[in-house]
């Protein structure tokens, strides 16, 4: 497994925000996270990411330890958050700013960067917007150009919170398109995400959490079977999206 999650609680104070989730994330698939908001997900990120330390439990990645490192020390494992390293300068050109992320990449690469700058905008559709202050782009495409930086990196791994959140449905059609090709390319992905309707089409597992505890977990032909699940996320969320 490239991301394995043992046990992991995190408390603030006397409140149990997260209570000894377990879960893995096997190499080349998309692994969802649900759950409502106030459920512990963005914790359980930030747990995985370095930007909070666990209480207990055990966090591996490539089969080294990284409970407690800090959040640059993991992004350099290749390990990333799209906000983390890949915020979007808005007075950058969009090609500057997937070359900001080639600079965090490991050292080595056999791929100049010139190549690798037009590589990524071809794989995001981004190269009619090259020369474009990503401050201009509509809001699908900066969210592609978040993940494009990202992948200058070189991660093994992207964590994705809410990918989705504020698109059109043209934009979010657009954008689950690529994270499959993201995937399909060899890139593992763990995402945070609302839309379940996406979720169940882009994702090759779920785990579910509902007030700091793991539910429910499995494909998602699993997942839309699992009582559990069904009254505490599925019934809410099918009744907001219609």
């Amino acid at each position: 497994m490239l991301l394995q999650i043992d046990a992991l609680q995190k408390s603030f104070g006397k409140l149990a925000a997260i209570k000894s989730v377990s879960f893995d994330v096997a190499a080349g698939q998309v692994h969802g996270l649900i759950g409502p908001n106030g459920s512990g997900k963005t914790t359980l990120f930030n747990l995985v990411s370095g930007f909070l330390s666990p209480t207990a439990g055990q966090v591996r990645f490539r089969e080294r330890v990284i409970t407690g490192l800090k959040a640059h020390a993991i992004a350099r494992l290749g390990l990333v958050r799209t906000f983390q390293l890949t915020s979007v300068y808005p007075e950058m050109s969009v090609a500057e700013n997937v070359r900001m992320g080639l600079h965090r990449r490991p050292a080595g690469s056999s791929v100049s960067s010139s190549a690798r700058v037009q590589e990524l905008l071809d794989m995001m559709d981004l190269t009619s917007y090259h020369d474009t202050k990503a401050a201009l782009l509509p809001a699908g495409s900066q969210r592609l150009l978040s993940i494009a930086t990202a992948l200058a990196t070189s991660p093994h791994m992207l964590l994705l919170d809410e990918p989705l959140a504020g698109l059109n449905p043209t934009e979010k059609a657009e954008t689950v398109k690529k994270i499959r090709s993201v995937r399909d390319g060899g890139t593992t992905i763990l995402l945070v995400e609302h839309d379940i309707k996406s979720v169940l089409s882009i994702c090759d597992r779920i785990t579910a959490i509902n007030f700091g505890e793991k539910i429910a977990e499995g494909t998602p032909d699993d997942i839309v079977k699992d009582e559990r699940l069904i009254e505490a996320y599925l019934g809410n969320w099918g009744k907001a999206d219609a």
